[in-house]
């Protein structure tokens, strides 16, 4: 059958992420038989819903609490405040409600509860026995996989569907007591079930009709006994509303089914050993020919330590099983379970099961041997990593299914290699630190001779008889001095006490615009100007700008030629000039007049001199 199944609104397990810690050896993952758990490393572990056959090992084993299952209560408690609710309680209540002495107290705390009737799944057991019986003694050569175990029955489903046909074709214990006691109660009548199996929590979705309206586990009804503060000592005795089960009390063990069908030497294999039981599915695949037997598969070693229970002592729980079986069946009255039972012969027990596929394509040889060497394998492996062999976890990690870190080996190595990068890193960044704190000791040292550097040139400029001046590409003022601020005028200067320097003022606004012209032309240009005459306010000055870093910035010093000093020195140089670009003609007129030349220069150098002379003096008297 291919038709697609209705999948629950909301996942069978999940993990809390706030409880996951990212294990460095995640139990979740080894534990896991289909692979359907996964997780990066820094990020909590994920179950995959489509691959998850609910048979619960990761939330038994995570040792964070993490891992958490749907639970039912507030749904339980909804049915019980607007509808007759009935109870159908799995024979393993023995195994794990070993604290409470009589089961019948038992049954007065869940009708306590608010449940109208407590009816035992174990009547549902010896309905389907009945069935298994003619079955196995009726096999006519094909062999079948027993389907009382949600597990398995999953299993085979989204990993064997070619298997689909040989698992027995009748429904789960409950399902056939819920369809049985439909006709017994008003329509309006709902009906939960009280197990240890998480994953029988999705059979409910899997059939067009629904026969049980919630599924509670022996975990969840303890949970309501505490919040109820149900207590064994405050009921008085009640006991299972009819029918009685008979044999179908053992159902939690092995072989509890065969027993209840009475067919303890029939030719079925029975397992109860977790992964082992699906890979037995294997073995029926590959060699049932040779075996020649059907197959009665369980997941857990014992249902009343299943992953809904609170766990328990296996040997304590199977004598528990077989002490309250034994009980049951002392007092039934055997003529009237006869009776009931044939009462029970038009309910329809036959089911069919839907192919859910999540196989996945075999990988290439070569991506699996990759894996492999990179692994370091041997033939066996280790089996830490919950796969059988090194081949067959690198199959699923070429798949996706697992993430390489999960072989422990590769895993301590990759991290040992890990832990020897990081104290190399480590060493580097000491060295680095080390060179850092030099370069920071040298960076302190060039900022505090920077520092120094700059008000030595502060002093330096502020005490020249120039007016300097530095501007951005923008014009916009960089540096000054204070002659030029005063070169500009009172306005100027009133400007320089808010802004120092007149720092970031507009250098077009404060000077006319054939000095701009100038300056816009050395930026431009990154040529250097000398020596340009030029008149301000109708002062006299000579100029000289120059480019700094290529353009980004010009600087320009301004002399004022109505200066004493500035005078001075000009005519100075200019004598100074007339001497050398007359020096030709000079020689000449000395080769003709002889000595008269020499007196000649001899008189030049003396007005020199008295300008000198002259000149500071003038000085001096200011």
């Amino acid at each position: 059958m291919n038709q697609q199944l209705p999948h629950p609104p909301t996942p069978l397990f999940r993990i809390d992420s706030d409880r996951c810690v990212n294990c460095a050896v995640p139990v979740c993952t080894k534990v896991c038989p289909v692979s359907a758990v996964s997780g990066t490393s820094g990020n909590a572990y994920r179950i995959d819903p489509n691959r998850c056959i609910g048979c619960g090992d990761c939330l038994v084993y995570c040792p964070n609490d993490a891992v958490k299952f749907r639970n039912s209560i507030d749904e339980v408690k909804n049915l019980i405040a607007g509808h007759k609710t009935v109870a159908l309680l799995d024979p393993s209540i023995s195994g794990e409600f070993e604290d409470i002495t009589d089961y019948r107290k038992f049954v007065a705390m869940i009708k306590s509860l608010g449940f109208s009737n407590v009816h035992e799944v174990a009547f549902g057991v010896d309905m389907i026995a009945e069935k298994y019986n003619d079955l196995i003694n009726n096999y006519q050569g094909k062999y079948y996989i027993f389907s009382t175990c949600p597990a398995v029955v999953n299993y085979v489903r989204k990993f064997h569907p070619d298997l689909i046909d040989n698992l027995v074709p009748f429904v789960s214990p409950s399902i056939a007591m819920a369809k049985y006691l439909r006709n017994k109660y008003d329509k309006d009548t709902k009906f939960v079930f009280v197990g240890p199996c998480i994953a029988s929590k999705d059979e409910e979705f899997y059939n067009e009709e629904k026969y049980i309206d919630a599924n509670i586990t022996f975990r969840e009804l303890r949970q309501m006994f505490n919040e109820s503060d149900i207590q064994e000592l405050k009921v008085k005795f009640d006991d299972f509303d009819e029918p009685y089960g008979n044999r179908g009390a053992r159902y939690p063990l092995v072989d509890g089914l065969l027993y209840a069908a009475e067919c303890e030497d029939s030719p079925v294999f029975s397992m109860a050993a977790g992964r082992k039981s699906l890979d037995a599915v294997k073995t029926f695949a590959n060699e049932i020919n040779k075996v020649k037997k059907h197959f009665n598969l369980i997941y857990c070693r014992c249902c009343s330590l299943g992953p809904g229970t609170t766990g328990g002592n296996f040997i304590m729980s199977d004598n528990a099983v077989r002490n309250y079986e034994k009980k049951r069946c002392e007092m039934l009255n055997i003529d009237l379970w006869r009776k009931w039972l044939k009462d029970t012969s038009n309910v329809d027990l036959k089911t069919s099961f839907v192919v859910d596929d999540q196989r996945t394509p075999e990988p290439a040889k070569e991506k699996v041997e990759e894996v492999l060497d990179r692994i370091g394998h041997n033939t066996n492996g280790c089996r830490l990593c919950g796969f059988n062999s090194c081949f067959d976890f690198a199959t699923n990690v070429a798949k996706g299914h697992v993430d390489i870190s999960d072989c422990t080996f590769y895993d301590v190595e990759n991290r040992e290699k890990l832990l020897a990068n990081l104290e190399k890193e480590k060493e580097q960044l000491m060295a680095e630190r080390d060179r850092f704190h030099e370069n920071e000791i040298k960076l302190h040292e060039s900022v505090e001779r920077l520092d120094t550097e700059a008000q030595l040139m502060n002093i330096l400029l502020d005490n020249l008889n120039s007016a300097v001046v530095v501007v951005d590409s923008e014009l916009s003022i960089v540096k000054t001095n204070s002659v030029f601020v005063n070169m500009l005028g009172e306005d100027a200067a009133e400007i320089a006490e808010v802004i120092p320097e007149l720092v970031g003022a507009a250098f077009n606004a404060l000077m006319p615009q054939q000095v701009v012209d100038l300056f816009n032309n050395v930026l431009n240009a990154n040529k250097v100007i000398s020596n340009k005459d030029i008149i301000i306010d109708g002062k006299f000055y000579n100029i000289s700008i120059f480019p700094i870093g290529e353009g980004r910035m010009a600087g320009g010093i301004f002399r004022d030629m109505h200066s004493a000093g500035i005078q001075k020195e000009q005519i100075i140089k200019k004598i100074n000039d007339v001497i050398d670009e007359n020096l030709e003609m000079v020689q000449k007129i000395g080769f003709l007049l002889g000595e008269g030349a020499s007196q000649t220069e001899k008189m030049l150098n003396s007005v020199i001199n008295s300008y000198k002379i002259i000149g500071g003096k003038g000085e001096d008297n200011k």
